[in-house]
């Protein structure tokens, strides 16, 4: 799941300031990381969401500053992209990330399948040494 957390084009223009730092991602992200390609992908790889955050959230708490958030499907977070790292939403630097992100998911997965395939042959085997 990618989930992404927001500011809201405010109302009135006395909302938000627009050089703020967070208000500043969210614009990047919409309209530079998901552009192209990168959209499709993320349509296809994962369950986009968006979160709307409050304007007149604290931003120094991290649950209100906007950020791009990806976890796989075993509740484990792979990656986060934030203000503080911000340039991997140039779109060629997002596309590369995603691929990898991708990857590290894929891998999660395999583990997760893994101890899963694991346990059942354990269950099986105790079955059948129990007969």
């Amino acid at each position: 799941m990618m989930v992404y957390y927001f500011i809201p084009n405010p109302t009135d223009p006395k909302d938000i300031k627009c050089t703020e730092v967070n208000y500043k991602f969210s614009r990047k992200a919409e309209f530079s990381a998901f552009s192209g390609d990168s959209v499709e992908r993320l349509n296809k790889n994962w369950v986009p969401k968006k979160v709307e955050l409050a304007l007149d959230g604290d931003r120094k708490v991290e649950k209100n500053q906007a950020r791009i958030e990806f976890w796989s499907f075993t509740g484990k977070k792979i990656d986060l992209i934030g203000a503080k790292n911000q340039q991997a939403l140039n779109p060629s630097d997002f596309e590369t990330r995603l691929k990898d992100i991708e990857k590290k998911n894929r891998e999660v997965c395999n583990a997760e399948i893994k101890r899963i395939n694991d346990e059942n042959a354990r269950r099986a085997k105790e079955d059948t040494a129990a007969k």
